[in-house]
């Protein structure tokens, strides 16, 4: 656990440091570019600090699953579950508190040469294939669908709610090795951390010279690839019913997140 908690706060004071110390506060992207990608706009602050949002959740949810598994043993009741699951799922209240950056506006959006008065950073001008940057952000919307509804509020609500209904509550095995302490969760959590330090890191190499944008893109699919190959070997603790449900939720009542997961938790419950 203690790992667990060290490597997420380190996620968050990284992001948080990076954003006070770059001068990216005095940055402005054209309408439509995100600088995580772009060889042509620059990371802003506000995507710094929409990513220290994740990575705060990303810790909640680490210590979420230490606590309510180790409860589990004393056949914690189903009261005492959803208060659990109510607790981190809490603070998707303050999202709208954070800068919202989204996906889509990247291929929906004409993409005009972004200039800067930041000299700090050498930017090249030269745009890669918009296709091939446009692709990512696709890949990378659909990922983080699958991550929020189906390895965060999927995974929550299956590990506080297992499959068997009530009546399944008071036979859980306490022989069976808690999620947490698996090396299943290790890789994943070790993969989902790095993933979200390294995109900025890389596109400041390539604002920087040091890298060039074909291979930070190159570099960006491994991060992809290998952060969603980890996500696989915690599949198996999440309960399919609950992550459709919570997708489906979702597109009908979109920014309730904490409406829909106690809903689905509900429903779950009961199957």
């Amino acid at each position: 656990m203690h790992y667990d908690i060290i490597l997420g706060i380190l996620g968050i004071l990284s992001t948080l440091s990076a954003a006070k110390a770059f001068p990216h506060k005095h940055i402005t992207n054209k309408p439509g570019e995100s600088g995580t990608l772009s060889n042509y706009a620059i990371v802003t602050q506000g995507e710094m600090i929409e990513h220290s949002f994740y990575q705060i959740i990303n810790l909640c949810q680490a210590v979420y699953l230490h606590a309510i598994t180790y409860w589990m043993a004393s056949s914690v009741t189903y009261i005492s579950r959803l208060i659990l699951l109510l607790l981190v799922t809490l603070s998707w209240i303050v999202r709208r508190k954070f800068p919202v950056n989204s996906f889509s506006a990247n291929w929906t959006t004409k993409h005009q040469q972004n200039e800067t008065s930041d000299k700090k950073f050498k930017v090249n001008t030269k745009r890669s294939s918009n296709n091939n940057v446009n692709n990512m952000y696709r890949i990378k919307k659909w990922q983080y669908i699958f991550y929020k509804h189906v390895i965060l509020h999927g995974l929550n609500i299956s590990i506080a709610f297992p499959k068997g209904g009530i009546s399944n509550f008071k036979n859980v095995d306490i022989d069976d090795q808690p999620l947490p302490l698996t090396t299943e969760w290790r890789i994943f959590w070790i993969a989902l951390n790095t993933s979200y330090v390294m995109e900025f890191f890389l596109n400041s190499l390539v604002k920087r010279g040091i890298l060039s944008q074909q291979y930070m893109m190159i570099l960006n699919g491994l991060l992809v690839c290998s952060a969603s190959l980890a996500a696989v070997c915690v599949l198996n603790s999440v309960r399919l019913e609950a992550a459709v449900l919570s997708l489906l939720l979702n597109f009908g009542s979109r920014g309730h997140d904490v409406v829909n997961t106690l809903v689905v938790a509900c429903i779950v419950s009961y199957i």
